[in-house]
């Protein structure tokens, strides 16, 4: 603080500091009486942040609403994980019907000791647009369950995904897939008989060796005659 001569007197300032903070209610806030002789004691401390008595700013729900967190309890939460063999390793697998391919991890192809990976010109747009450039693709036979075939398997980096490999649609589109609370189950499609092409129908001889003419007695003989002959 600057004294009447331009000078800075630090005492001054201190002095008025404390006179203000010695003034003031900590109770209410206000800078004219102490919190000792407040006549709002009875009410409790002064929120500063709402200006209600009863609670401080740091316990105010007005002052710090609480973020409401929309959740969603999922039920059915099925296992679309499952065990899955490539040639004649076992491997931890995702099943992934959002996924066109099937992706292995380059540990795993190295296990299988299969010497040609085809080279693959183009990138796999995933979750969030994250693009991924296979290392290549091979042939290789799948078995999961009682459910086999024969596909393309795209082969990235190991980093790229922690299951050994996601089984795409292009695996499963060989398959019968059912998914239910139990999990996920892919069988062998269903074949149809083929159907008949020509219908052999046995002759049937509807004539008898002996007919016989159930004709009224009103019926006059020359009409039974003409009736027999015929």
């Amino acid at each position: 603080m600057w004294d009447a001569e331009g000078r800075y007197n630090e005492r001054r300032l201190y002095n008025n500091f404390e006179s203000r903070k010695s003034k003031f209610c900590f109770n209410c806030g206000d800078p004219n009486h102490i919190s000792r002789l407040c006549v709002h004691k009875d009410k409790g401390f002064k929120c500063f942040g709402c200006g209600a008595f009863g609670h401080k700013a740091s316990e105010c729900d007005k002052a710090n609403p609480k973020l409401e967190v929309a959740t969603l309890d999922v039920k059915f939460k099925p296992r679309l994980d499952n065990k899955v063999t490539i040639e004649d390793i076992s491997v931890n697998s995702l099943i992934d019907t959002g996924s066109q391919a099937t992706l292995l991890r380059k540990s795993v192809f190295d296990k299988l000791n299969m010497w040609k990976l085809y080279p693959l010109n183009l990138s796999l747009s995933g979750f969030g647009k994250c693009k991924v450039n296979p290392l290549g693709y091979f042939k290789g036979n799948i078995k999961i369950d009682d459910f086999k075939c024969n596909a393309d398997i795209c082969v990235i980096e190991n980093n790229i995904m922690s299951y050994g490999v996601i089984v795409g649609m292009n695996v499963l589109m060989q398959g019968e897939t059912v998914i239910n609370e139990n999990g996920i189950v892919i069988k062998e499609k269903f074949q149809r008989i083929e159907e008949v092409d020509s219908l052999s129908v046995l002759p049937i001889d509807v004539t008898p060796n002996k007919v016989e003419l159930n004709i009224g007695p009103d019926v006059p003989n020359i009409f039974k005659d003409k009736v027999q002959q015929h």
